[in-house]
């Protein structure tokens, strides 16, 4: 993933996209695993949101990869 401004600490890129919308938005989260930036990650959302949620690291290249994890709510 590519981020004009990357944390110096662990951190992943997690990329959500509503049902119904094109948008992708993008926010960095500083944990020091997948799963922990998930968890601190989906209690941002809306209760009603749904839709998929994808987390990288700055390993992947681009979104389109493979995420290391993803959840639908």
């Amino acid at each position: 993933m590519e981020e004009k401004t990357c944390p110096e600490l662990p951190h992943f890129h997690i990329v959500y996209e509503q049902v119904g919308s094109f948008k992708r938005p993008v926010k960095t989260v500083v944990a020091a695993t997948a799963d922990e930036a998930l968890a601190s990650f989906l209690p941002t959302l809306p209760e009603s949101w749904r839709g998929g949620v994808s987390v990288f690291d700055d390993s992947n290249g681009h979104e389109d990869e493979m995420p290391l994890l993803h959840a639908y709510l």
